[in-house]
């Protein structure tokens, strides 16, 4: 497909920081949108710049807590039919995971990262059902851990396959996890969503204005990563 004209997405705590970036790249795609956020009026105002920044864009706002079960089946039952669910894990304190050993990487797993997966699960089979779906689960390994550093990393966000735990999951939908080094990303996130509102350029766009405007070279970094995350998002549902 050429656009995702016709694909609703769900971005989970998308109000602000990397989650509405990423809002911002599937608005660009032509999907439409719904904004979620522990706070009403946080998801409120997040509509209201995407409307601004995306003229056209279809999106709506809603809430819920990811930490409970009935927090996520409320979530559920309000978004109705999802075709993309982003489930943003990220923000749990650490900064880096550049000095995290494997056994680290390969044990550490947040509350933030199962409640993401169990929600993950819940839209799975609806999706199925429809013979079509994409979910992405966006965590920091480091964060995970319970590393933090003020070092900026070079580790690129990566994209890996991710195999659904829910029966019945597998039918048409593809399930990705996305690792990011550095929670630098969320205030830039906030910084490139003002120049997207201010320009109307592409989060690509604007990472590289910033090079051009010798930006200090861990935000540079920080924002090529969230041009290139959100590019592997927006790749993976077009493909």
């Amino acid at each position: 497909m050429s656009t995702l004209a016709g694909k609703k997405a769900l971005i989970t705590h998308s109000g602000d920081g990397l989650g509405f970036a990423i809002a911002v790249a599937l608005a660009q795609q032509q999907a439409e949108l719904i904004v979620h956020d522990r706070s009403p009026a946080v998801a409120g105002v997040a509509v209201e710049r995407l409307k601004l920044a995306i003229p056209g864009v279809t999106a709506t706002a809603i809430t819920g807590d990811l930490a409970t079960e009935s927090g996520r089946q409320q979530l559920l039952d309000s978004a109705g039919s999802i075709d993309i669910v982003v489930s943003d894990a990220v923000g749990q304190g650490a900064t880096d995971f550049a000095h995290v050993s494997e056994a680290q990487k390969e044990g550490g797993q947040s509350a933030s990262s199962r409640d993401s997966e169990a929600l993950a699960g819940l839209f799975a089979q609806a999706m199925s059902g429809r013979g079509w779906g994409r979910i992405f689960l966006v965590t920091s390994v480091a964060a995970e851990a319970g590393f933090t550093s003020a070092e900026p990393s070079e580790q690129a966000p990566r994209l890996l396959p991710y195999k659904l735990a829910a029966p019945g999951s597998g039918i048409g939908v593809k399930a990705f996890r996305l690792h990011i080094a550095s929670l630098i990303l969320e205030p830039v996130a906030d910084v490139m969503k003002s120049e997207v509102m201010r320009t109307g350029d592409s989060l690509k766009e604007v990472a590289a204005q910033m090079a051009r405007d010798h930006r200090p070279l861990g935000i540079q970094k920080a924002a090529r990563d969230i041009a290139v995350l959100t590019h592997l998002i927006t790749d993976a549902c077009l493909t």
